[in-house]
């Protein structure tokens, strides 16, 4: 029905906005890391002219700020096609930045006890059953009508007439209303098994509607149970993303103390800023999922998502 269909498309503009607002996070990601990059080359320029690095060493750095430099300019077209798709799909023409919000990152850093929850039990909505159920009372109507075929049809009918009758006593006469009711009653005792065909027929499509309705409820159960198994082991798999966040951004700030005392590479300092961006955005990913299957499963209730 329309506030089925309103309500997906309602998550599912949600769920491309959350995706465009991904890839506009890896954008700033990579753009922060091209700082960083840059900063190390300028270093490694300097160190050079000291002689404390080889050109090799200087290489691999202007290679680390090339190659993230191109990373920046492929995301930023995959991004601005998306919007212009988005812009496409949902009719928007005004100018949207898809920038994360602040109180969103904290959403994420909180997701553990911020998370919102799927709700339990409930009534299954779709529009199919609903459907199906339409038709399953129409057979019904089929079944009835069929059977009222063989039935008596009895008719009340009627008439009035006036007349004039002698007075008694008197020459002259009086005018009379004549009310006659009559029953009329018709019994088609034999009419070639017609109604019987009607009723088998309308009785044969009530129950293909009814096992129909049947195997699609039990879809739909089965895909409330998986979204929501789903959302369980998506939520787990936050819980984990945010431990390896942690630990990144552990490791990446040890590296820059043994970066900064010579005891590792350019090359392996920017590696470990390259691996804290990727389990960032993973973290940021995997926050995404969850809320689209529970837009999802929302949906499936009957709830706006």
């Amino acid at each position: 029905n329309y506030i089925e269909k309103q309500r997906v498309m309602t998550s599912n503009v949600r769920t491309s906005y959350l995706n465009l607002a991904l890839q506009g996070y890896a954008l700033e990601l990579a753009q922060k890391s091209l700082e960083l990059a840059s900063e190390n080359e300028a270093t490694a320029a300097r160190k050079r002219e000291l002689g404390l690095v080889t050109e090799v060493d200087l290489a691999e750095t202007k290679i680390a700020t090339l190659r993230q430099r191109i990373r920046i300019f492929e995301l930023e077209r995959e991004l601005q096609a998306e919007k212009r798709l988005f812009a496409h799909e949902t009719g928007y023409d005004e100018q949207l930045s898809f920038a994360i919000p602040e109180s969103f990152r904290l959403f994420v850093t909180d997701f553990n006890s911020k998370r919102p929850m799927a709700p339990i039990g409930g009534t299954l909505l779709s529009g199919l059953l609903e459907n199906l159920d339409h038709a399953i009372a129409i057979e019904k109507e089929q079944v009835i009508v069929a059977e009222a075929i063989r039935k008596p049809k009895v008719n009340l009918v009627g008439s009035i007439y006036q007349d004039q009758v002698d007075v008694m006593d008197s020459s002259q006469t009086q005018d009379r209303t004549n009310l006659v009711l009559g029953v009329q009653v018709q019994w088609d005792i034999f009419d070639g098994h017609e109604s019987e065909g009607r009723k088998s027929e309308a009785l044969s499509r009530k129950r293909r509607f009814e096992m129909q309705r049947e195997y699609e409820k039990q879809l739909l159960i089965l895909r409330r149970d998986r979204l929501r198994y789903d959302l369980e082991t998506r939520a787990d798999l936050v819980k984990s993303r945010q431990e390896l966040a942690t630990v990144s951004q552990e490791k990446f700030e040890k590296s820059r103390i043994e970066f900064d005392q010579n005891r590792i590479t350019a090359e392996d300092f920017f590696a470990y800023r390259l691996d804290l961006d990727q389990s960032r955005l993973d973290l940021m990913n995997a926050v995404v999922n969850y809320l689209g299957l529970l837009g999802e499963y929302l949906v499936l209730h009957g709830e706006d998502p």
